[in-house]
C-alpha cells in the first residue's frame, strides 16, 4: 500500500494528508487558504509561479484581486515565521517562487507483525495437533490461566472437579462484564472528547472570519503607496534600513521645499467599515515635525484620524497609531495615510510599517 507523502523544509513538516505543518513537533495553525497556498508552493520548490496560476491552484473560478493575494502572501510569510531565513521570493512582473529546499519523504505504516511461535508448546513437545484437535497441554494451561485453587470440602476433602470449573467460569464471566463496562467508559470518553474538539473547532472557525490582516508590509515594494505632491516628502520606497516586523519599512524621505503639511498615503484600501487600523511610525529623535495624524478618509472627505504631537512620542523608535473606521463609513474608503505638521524645513527619513487591521 503506498505511503503518504511528508514535506519538509528549514524546520517545518508539512503532511498534506492530515492537513497539518508541523514546526520542530509543535503544530502551526493555518487557515485552510493558507494551508492550501503553502502545499502549492512546497509542492513546486524553485519553480517561478504566476499570480494568475495561484490564484487558478487555490480559489479556482473565485476572484482574488491582486492586492487580495498581496495580503494573504504577506499573512502566509507571518504564520512561517520568515524572519531568519527567506521562503518566498517575490518575482517583479512575474509572480512568486518557494526558494527553501524541499525534502520529500514517503511515510509508511507498518502492518502489524506476526512472530512465528508466539504460541509456542512447552519445551519437548511437537505442536502436531490437526484442527479442532487442540490439547492444552498444562505448561500452556499455567500461562493463560490462574493457578488452579483446591476447595476445601467440611471433611477436608477436595471438591469434585465440576465445581472448579463452575469456579472459573464465573471468574471468566465477571471478567468479560468488567472488560465491557470499561470499553463504554472508554467510547463515552471519546465521545465527549470529540464532541468538544469539534465545538473549539467551531470557535476557532469563527474566529478566523475576524483575522488580523496585515496588508501592507513592504516586504515587497511601496505597495501603492505615495506621497503627496508639492511638499516636503519627495519620495516614499522599500528600504531595508529599518523594520517593525520582518526585514522592510517604508521609507519617507523629507528633503523638499517647506510646506507645513505633508502627507503619504494609499488609495483605495481594501478595508471595510467598522475596522480598526493600525500602524508603527517611526521618526529620528532630532526633527521639526510637531505631530503625526494617521487617518482614513472616505469617499465624502470624512475624516477619521489619531493625532498625536511629536512631544509625546518615543524618539528615535516606534510608535503605535490606531484608528476605527465608522461602521456607517461608505466603502471603498478613499485613502489611508499619514499627516506631519512641521515648525520648519529639514531634511531627514521617517518609516512606517505593520499596517494591520481587524
Amino acid at each position: 500500500m503506498k505511503g503518504k507523502l511528508i514535506h519538509e523544509f528549514g524546520p517545518f513538516r508539512l503532511e498534506p494528508a492530515e492537513r497539518r505543518l508541523l514546526r520542530q513537533g509543535r503544530p502551526i495553525n493555518l487557515s485552510p487558504q493558507l494551508f492550501s497556498l503553502l502545499l502549492v508552493f512546497v509542492e513546486n520548490p524553485d519553480k517561478l509561479i504566476s499570480k494568475e496560476a495561484l490564484r487558478n491552484k487555490v480559489w479556482g473560478s473565485a476572484y482574488v484581486s491582486e492586492d487580495a493575494l498581496k495580503v494573504i502572501i504577506g499573512n502566509l510569510r507571518k504564520a512561517i515565521g520568515e524572519n531568519g531565513e527567506r521562503y518566498i521570493e517575490t518575482v517583479r512582473g512575474g509572480g512568486y517562487r518557494f526558494i527553501c529546499p524541499v525534502r520529500v519523504a514517503e511515510e509508511h505504516t507498518a502492518a502489524p507483525e506476526i512472530v512465528p511461535g508466539m504460541l509456542a508448546t512447552a519445551p519437548g513437545k511437537e505442536a502436531d495437533t490437526k484442527a479442532g484437535d487442540i490439547e492444552a497441554t498444562p505448561e500452556a494451561s499455567s500461562v493463560l490461566t490462574e493457578p488452579d485453587i483446591e476447595l476445601q470440602t467440611p471433611s477436608g476433602q477436595s471438591s469434585h472437579p465440576r465445581a472448579l470449573t463452575f469456579g472459573n467460569r464465573k471468574i471468566i464471566f465477571w471478567a468479560l462484564c468488567v472488560m465491557v463496562a470499561a470499553a463504554a467508559l472508554v467510547i463515552v470518553a471519546l465521545w465527549f472528547s470529540g464532541k468538544r474538539e469539534i465545538q473549539q473547532y467551531g470557535r476557532r472557525s469563527n474566529a478566523v472570519q475576524v483575522p488580523i490582516f496585515s496588508a501592507y508590509d513592504f516586504e515587497d515594494g511601496e505597495q501603492g503607496w505615495t506621497a503627496r505632491p508639492q511638499m516636503m516628502i519627495s519620495r516614499v520606497f522599500s528600504s531595508n534600513a529599518h523594520a517593525y516586523e520582518g526585514k522592510r519599512s517604508l521609507a519617507i524621505i523629507f528633503d523638499d521645499p517647506y510646506s507645513r503639511k505633508s502627507q503619504v498615503y494609499v488609495e483605495n484600501p481594501p478595508i471595510k467599515a467598522g475596522r480598526t487600523v493600525t500602524a508603527r511610525i517611526l521618526c529620528p529623535a532630532d526633527t521639526q515635525l510637531a505631530a503625526i495624524a494617521w487617518f482614513v478618509e472616505d469617499r465624502e472627505y470624512t475624516w477619521s484620524n489619531d493625532w498625536q504631537p511629536v512631544s509625546r512620542l518615543i524618539p528615535g523608535g516606534w510608535n503605535k497609531f490606531s484608528v476605527r473606521i465608522p461602521a456607517d463609513a461608505p466603502t471603498p474608503l478613499a485613502r489611508l495615510g499619514i499627516e506631519f505638521t512641521a515648525d520648519a524645513a529639514w531634511k531627514g527619513t521617517c518609516y512606517l510599517d505593520a499596517v494591520e487591521w481587524q
